[in-house]
């Protein structure tokens, strides 16, 4: 590698640490208990896709987000839960990411984060719920998630002169964007944070690979993922984010958008496209994503299309 070896050095230090770290914080399940009452990965999707609006509208770091999803699959990974609970647990789950991550100014009261939400269960509701999951997660919150090891490739790979100084931010960014659109689906639990993000660093600079083969190539030896498996998380990866930012020609000549009354009318028809996110779908349609946590819309909603236009 060229670049700023010292720098580079480190930063490796940092990856090395984070993969010892990965393995105790990834929560693999496929399939739920197959009861009718318990939650489903659908329902997992739908709750952490609602998480990231909350967060777009907070304008709180994507590390919020990310840490939030993974304290969910972490807890759901643990505990049989009931739908009926997984709305306050999501909310619970978020409220206690933020506390970590945001500034403590920044931080909106716990009345104040339903209120937004529109939400019926009650602040000790939420309260209650949060110490649940610090009882069920034995207080370590300190999770790695794809983030942290994005962030640490992308930091590397600028190090090392492979980004330009002048795009770095913008060029983070927009991977950062692509990746919590992957957090939102299911199918990317199987994969280990590691894999995940570097398959979406591979897909993203796929048109421009060959210059960057050998970085890529340490990047794989560093996290000991094996051929085929980075292979087919890069697959999955660029099948979904293909499929979703199509989205918006092909909805265009299918759905009659003058004919539809609100946006749920619009959800509800987006929902025979087979995706079973919320917030790709009012990607798609360039509709306001309302939260779905107890069936209430709120006084103001998340311009998805605007959050993201620079990743399509």
């Amino acid at each position: 590698m060229i670049g700023n070896n010292s720098k580079v050095s480190k930063l490796r230090e940092v990856l090395h640490y984070e993969l010892k770290r990965e393995t105790k914080y990834q929560p693999i399940f496929s399939i739920l208990p197959q009861d009718k009452n318990a939650v489903t990965l659908a329902e997992r999707d739908r709750i952490v896709s609602n998480l990231l609006t909350l967060n777009k509208q907070f304008g709180f770091h994507p590390e919020s987000f990310a840490l939030a999803a993974n304290i969910l699959d972490r807890f759901l990974y643990l505990v049989k839960a009931q739908k009926k609970y997984l709305p306050c647990i999501g909310v619970a789950c978020y409220f206690l990411a933020v506390k970590i991550i945001e500034e403590e100014e920044d931080l909106p009261g716990a009345s104040e984060l339903l209120n937004a939400i529109g939400c019926s269960f009650s602040v000790s509701d939420l309260l209650r719920m949060e110490r649940i999951i610090l009882a069920k997660l034995d207080w370590d919150l300190n999770s790695v998630t794809p983030l942290s090891f994005l962030q640490a490739f992308h930091a590397m790979s600028v190090a090392s002169g492979c980004v330009s100084p002048h795009v770095v931010s913008h060029h983070l960014q927009l991977l950062t964007n692509k990746l919590e659109l992957l957090i939102c689906q299911q199918e990317f639990l199987s994969y280990r944070p590691s894999t995940l993000a570097l398959a979406l660093l591979i897909q993203d600079l796929n048109s421009s690979l060959r210059q960057w083969i050998h970085l890529i190539q340490s990047f794989q030896a560093e996290i000991k993922v094996p051929e085929w498996e980075l292979n087919a998380c890069f697959v999955a990866v660029s099948n979904f984010l293909d499929f979703a930012f199509s989205y918006e020609h092909g909805f265009s000549e299918e759905v009659e958008m003058k004919n539809a009354v609100n946006d749920m009318d619009i959800v509800s028809e987006a929902n025979r496209y087979n995706c079973s996110s919320p917030l790709i779908r009012a990607l798609a349609l360039e509709t306001n994503c309302s939260f779905e946590f107890d069936g209430k819309i709120p006084t103001y909603g998340v311009k998805i299309s605007r959050m993201l236009s620079a990743v399509a």
